[in-house]
């Protein structure tokens, strides 16, 4: 019943459960910290600061827990720095400038990393844009430049393109993920205005 939000270094939250219609500042990072990406887990609040190249973790009362600069650095050419939350109280971070995915557990510690097999791998400056891991353990994706959305398998095998590089749903990068309640993933594609089902 609490939804959060970010604009530049502030992160807002609003509790729906007591009735608030309005996001509050709940925390104010560094001046010139950038947030691109928020995901709860538990009492966790994991955030992705693009112009500090760091992931977060801060508290429901808004303490910091932990910060993390990455295994070997976070490599973030352009302001895409996505992360989501694991299922297991840690995290995913996407390294877009390396093309791969780094797992952080609850207290911030490295655990693995995560590339789709050769053949398939990300290309360009700094993909993938968007991410969400599923409770499978397979990864929904979204690119941008050539535009597309891949579903992987655990072992970085593909399971499914959803969206194609140069059809009509690729012809720009309005795209946004979401799941809900019951682990279902959606691709928004919002200059379509469609919403499409991953599972």
């Amino acid at each position: 019943n609490t939804l959060y939000g970010a604009k530049r270094n502030i992160i807002y939250k609003m509790d729906l459960s007591k009735g608030e219609r309005l996001l509050k500042p709940m925390v104010v990072l560094a001046e010139g910290s950038m947030i691109t990406s928020l995901a709860q887990s538990g009492e966790r609040l994991f955030v992705a600061d693009c112009a500090k190249r760091k992931i977060l973790a801060v508290s429901m009362t808004g303490k910091l827990l932990w910060e993390n600069k990455g295994e070997s650095g976070f490599v973030i050419p352009s302001p895409y720095f996505a992360l989501c939350a694991d299922g297991e109280g840690g995290v995913w971070s996407v390294n877009p400038g390396k093309r791969r995915f780094e797992k952080y557990d609850k207290d911030g510690r490295y655990e693995r990393l995560w590339q789709p097999q050769q053949e398939l791998k990300f290309i360009g400056c700094c993909n993938p844009a968007k991410m969400m891991v599923l409770s499978d353990g397979s990864i929904v994706t979204l690119e941008k430049g050539m535009v597309r959305s891949r579903h992987f398998n655990p072992d970085g095998s593909l399971r499914k393109v959803i969206i194609k590089p140069g059809s009509l749903l690729s012809k720009d990068f309005t795209f946004d993920l979401a799941v809900d309640d019951r682990g279902k993933v959606f691709v928004l594609v919002k200059h379509a205005n469609l919403i499409l089902k991953v599972r």
